[in-house]
């Protein structure tokens, strides 16, 4: 997960600059669905695991001029039952190979 990204940040720089970690797998560019416009958060999947390692080494790196703070990207489940508390500990990571 890759927050507070500026929305007019394209795609090709943003991929650029995590290139450098490793081999992407995809990037994900959530719209707001009202404003029709791109939101200020992407998220990248890297083919590997060690890539996240690197990125993650840092908490906030500066892409097309933002700062950018870098997390881990939760299941939406245990998003979820973080959020709302609903029973439950722990990562369960189902397969997510190397998202972040």
């Amino acid at each position: 997960f890759v927050g507070g990204l500026n929305p007019e940040a394209t795609e090709e720089k943003i991929r650029e600059y995590f290139r450098e970690f490793g081999e992407i797998e995809a990037i994900e560019l959530p719209m707001d669905p009202k404003l029709n416009k791109r939101r200020g958060f992407v998220f990248i999947t890297f083919k590997e695991e060690e890539p996240v390692k690197k990125v993650l080494e840092k908490k906030f790196h500066t892409i097309s001029g933002s700062k950018c703070e870098i997390k881990v990207a939760q299941p939406k489940e245990v998003y979820q039952q973080q959020q709302y508390g609903s029973g439950g500990r722990g990562n369960r990571n189902r397969g997510n190979r190397g998202s972040g």
